[in-house]
């Protein structure tokens, strides 16, 4: 009789479960602002008013006010916090033939696995990857599929990071055996994102025709669908494809490739947004191709269609191409000998991205300054060359990345060279 039982809420009578429901309600809307501490507290206040309640619609509340709370407190990176909360749910309800719970179960175990690789315990999360895919082998309900594939892929990267490539390689073909029949977007994008890895597990068991074998499938499988982001998925095959040609020396291959893509994606129409950086990338690395093969004068042109073409986009990953081929492009007129335009490039980093917080960004500034000083002493001007140097040590001197502690050392160097 419980669920009968009414409640006030700003003077207004209401079931329990209507009460339930709008503190949820309040809560996942404040996920919605990115406020997840002041979400915490709502789904709190849910649990501790109706988290031992019996009745079957409450107990669904009580379960996804448990989820909302782990994947919240996930985003503020408490994950200790989150996999007691997706604990929580799991102990309660693991066993509940309830479908909607059971997807509920299945979903908050691979985000408590995710929530254990981010803490550092990736044999444990790689475990809870695994139940999932094991305890619902036989899901038909295609919310349980998407977690198992979620599960499996995230298996197949741990399994990677851990050197135990074979493992991984197993784990990304169970993907494709189980849902390459799929038909939802979720299903399809994951059985593309493990035959990307797995092409580059190959690539690093120095199994080069093998995983441009797995990239050639993929792009026949996703070139010519209509969702922008399984012909990404084609795109960055066809890159990685490039790639490998260019590693064994089949540059011709490899070059071609770049021009089919560039001609294909990159042409003056806008892009879709899944398109932009697996273009802007395959672009650049066309550049790096034709550099690594002294064909300085074609790599410039190369990087500078990259500047031109995504010079003002705002994506992070289209921006980081952009100032790579900055980078590069400024690198490339130094071979050549020119040296203000070389400059020139450099500063353009600097302009760009001089405030940027994401790590890739700010080591290509860092270099940009680095190899300004480098022209700038080619250039005879050693002060102005040794001022650049002394910008990277005092900008970046404490910084714990590796990148970035290499161009400190490297500047360090480069002025008690001529000291």
């Amino acid at each position: 009789m419980v669920a009968n039982e009414d409640a006030r809420t700003n003077g207004a009578t209401v079931s329990l479960e209507e009460a339930a429901q709008t503190i949820l309600n309040e809560g996942v809307a404040l996920v919605a602002l990115e406020r997840y501490d002041i979400a915490v507290a709502a789904f709190d206040r849910l649990l501790e008013r109706f988290g031992f309640s019996d009745d079957p619609s409450i107990r669904q509340l009580v379960a996804a006010a448990l989820f909302n709370k782990g994947t919240s407190l996930s985003k503020l990176r408490r994950n200790e916090e989150a996999v007691q909360a997706f604990d929580r749910l799991l102990t309660r309800f693991r066993n509940a033939s309830d479908p909607v719970l059971q997807e509920m179960t299945a979903n908050a175990t691979v985000k408590k696995g995710i929530a254990l690789a981010a803490l550092g315990r990736v044999e444990d999360a790689i475990a809870a990857y695994d139940k999932v895919s094991k305890r619902f082998a036989e899901a038909t309900e295609p919310a349980i599929q998407q977690s198992v594939a979620e599960a499996l892929f995230s298996m197949g990267v741990r399994l990677g990071a851990l050197d135990r490539h074979e493992e991984a390689l197993a784990v990304y073909d169970e993907v494709v055996r189980r849902f390459a029949s799929g038909t939802s977007l979720m299903l399809r994008e994951a059985v593309a994102r493990s035959m990307l890895n797995k092409g580059a597990q190959l690539g690093m068991l120095g199994r080069g025709d093998e995983a441009m074998a797995v990239y050639e499938e993929l792009a026949r499988r996703c070139e010519g669908e209509p969702e922008g982001l399984l012909r990404a998925s084609a795109v960055s095959a066809l890159g990685n494809k490039a790639i490998r040609l260019g590693a064994l020396n089949r540059n011709d291959e490899a070059l071609a490739i770049y021009d089919e893509l560039i001609r294909r994606f990159a042409g003056s129409g806008d892009l879709e947004p899944e398109l932009r950086g697996p273009v802007a990338k395959a672009m650049f690395d066309k550049g790096a191709r034709l550099g690594a093969l002294d064909r300085s004068v074609e790599a410039v042109d190369a990087y500078e269609q990259v500047i031109t073409r995504f010079g003002r986009a705002d994506d992070p990953a289209v921006r980081e191409q952009v100032s790579r081929a900055l980078v590069n492009k400024g690198a490339r007129l130094g071979k050549l000998g020119r040296w203000d335009e070389s400059l020139q490039a450099y500063d353009q980093v600097i302009e760009r991205d001089d405030g940027a917080t994401a790590p890739a960004l700010r080591e290509r500034v860092a270099r940009a300054i680095y190899n300004k000083g480098t022209a700038l002493r080619k250039m005879g001007r050693e002060s102005d060359a040794i001022a650049a140097w002394d910008e990277v040590v005092k900008r970046y001197g404490d910084s714990p990345m590796p990148g970035l502690r290499d161009l400190v050392a490297k500047s360090r160097d480069a002025i008690v060279e001529k000291s």
